[in-house]
């Protein structure tokens, strides 16, 4: 599966929640408290996801770190023991670390907007245009744009990496 994808950190999401909620063409879906593990694997990132309320997933996705819109590729797959595997991961490659947050999620024709509290990070906002036979990549980068350019007022410089890579980079680098 394919989707394109953009983040933004966000000082504050208040003013970003007033636009969402105003918006005719966005609506909200659901609010979910999410856990990642991360394992340590050589290429691509690895993790294991754990949401209130839904099974938990292992999610494997190859993506750029780079601040503009950039395509991830990405499989996942619905766990019926996640804790045996969580042991198996950590024993094959070692566990890189874990993020938490809380989503809110709404959605904007095929693209889902992550509106993230992640703990130790902040808040900060993402989209992803989900690439489908229904959505080209061109329907997917046009709709990118589209949210985009609707939420100008509220977007700051997008940011490159996931969050494992900003909560380790915390970790490194205290303030």
């Amino acid at each position: 599966m394919q989707n394109i994808e953009i983040k933004y950190r966000l000082n504050s999401c208040r003013y970003i929640k007033k636009q969402l909620k105003t918006h005719s063409e966005i609506r909200f879906a659901e609010q979910v408290h999410q856990r990642d593990v991360y394992f340590n694997v050589p290429e691509g990132r690895l993790k294991i996801r754990f949401q209130e309320g839904k099974p938990a997933q292992l999610i494997y996705y190859f993506r750029e770190d780079k601040s503009t819109a950039r395509i991830s590729n990405y499989t996942i797959e619905t766990l019926k023991d996640p804790i045996r595997k969580v042991k198996e991961l950590q024993q094959q490659y070692g566990i890189l670390g874990q993020v938490e947050k809380w989503r809110e999620l709404y959605l904007f024709r095929n693209v889902r907007i992550h509106l993230d509290n992640v703990t130790h990070l902040g808040w900060f906002l993402e989209f992803e245009s989900v690439i489908t036979p229904e959505t080209s990549h061109h329907i997917a980068l046009q709709n990118l744009n589209n949210l985009q350019e609707v939420l100008a007022s509220c977007l700051t410089n997008p940011i490159d990496g996931s969050y494992i890579n900003l909560m380790l980079n915390q970790k490194r680098n205290p303030s």
